[in-house]
């Protein structure tokens, strides 16, 4: 048996199909009730705070302990590790360049 159709679908048969699974839950769905509105077709006003210019807050801590994690340990020793010996960067007497000069690119 070949698992392919003999016949392409048709585009009624695929949007059928589709349709039905999104109505699938459309019976599910809450009704959405919309906000109230006052006599003069405006939603209630929502309570709001004045607000509090130069206003100081202060963050106290109100815990009596808290708990610290204990340090990671490593393997190696920072003192003990092999460092690789400093070597200073030699100082030239004037520029490699200059201005003026000319270079080769390649394109």
């Amino acid at each position: 048996m070949s698992r392919h159709q003999k016949q392409p679908p048709s585009l009624e048969d695929a949007l059928a199909k589709g349709f039905s699974e999104l109505k699938i839950g459309e019976a599910n769905l809450p009704e959405v009730t919309p906000p109230a509105v006052t006599e003069d077709g405006q939603p209630p006003p929502v309570e709001q705070h004045p607000i509090e210019y130069n206003k100081k807050y202060e963050a106290v801590e109100q815990r009596e302990e808290f708990v610290v994690a204990t340090p990671v340990q490593t393997n190696a020793d920072p003192a003990t590790e092999e460092r690789l010996p400093h070597q200073p960067s030699p100082v030239l007497e004037q520029a490699s360049t200059s201005i003026g000069d000319e270079f080769d690119v390649e394109w």
